[in-house]
């Protein structure tokens, strides 16, 4: 067998193994990535296993028209100046913890708040949900569609 026709069987070889142990890796772990799923409503079947109610792009409007609501914008402090959702505070989830402060004093464990991120396909404001709802929040609403349904609707953003 010439060098490189045993090179390409040692690489054959060698993917097959890192599947067969990543395969098996998943089947064992409790937490395991399902092989198939509707990705597209992941979020969405995610926030409602949680518990927590979800708002289409007409209802977070009519949400956020009513004044009645905190909305948070889960996105970085460089999206959300770029522009969002009319009345929104900055809770980015990657400084949840130092960002949770400055909106802290706005809340209350029964008042309604609706969070929102880039789209179905971003968790920022799944898992900013669900940190409020283990915090004690009671009325959280997930926008899941987030700033392109907000603005593939027609709806205006506040920012530059």
């Amino acid at each position: 067998m010439k060098p490189s026709g045993n090179l390409t069987l040692r690489a054959i070889t060698l993917v097959a193994v890192a599947i067969g142990c990543g395969s098996m890796a998943n089947l064992m772990l409790p937490s395991a990535i399902p092989w198939v799923g509707d990705w597209e409503h992941y979020i969405e079947a995610k926030a409602l296993e949680a518990g927590i109610s979800l708002a289409n792009v007409h209802q977070a409007f009519d949400m956020v028209r009513s004044g009645r609501y905190v909305v948070l914008d889960a996105r970085s402090a460089t999206d959300y100046e770029t522009g969002h959702i009319p009345g929104a505070m900055s809770l980015p989830r990657e400084a949840l913890d130092e960002s949770f402060g400055d909106v802290e004093m706005f809340l209350s464990p029964e008042l309604p708040i609706l969070t929102y991120c880039s789209g179905l396909e971003c968790e920022e404001s799944l898992e900013i949900s669900v940190y409020l709802l283990d915090m004690g929040f009671t009325n959280i609403v997930l926008f899941a569609g987030g700033i392109r349904a907000w603005e593939a609707a027609g709806y205006g953003l506040e920012g530059p």
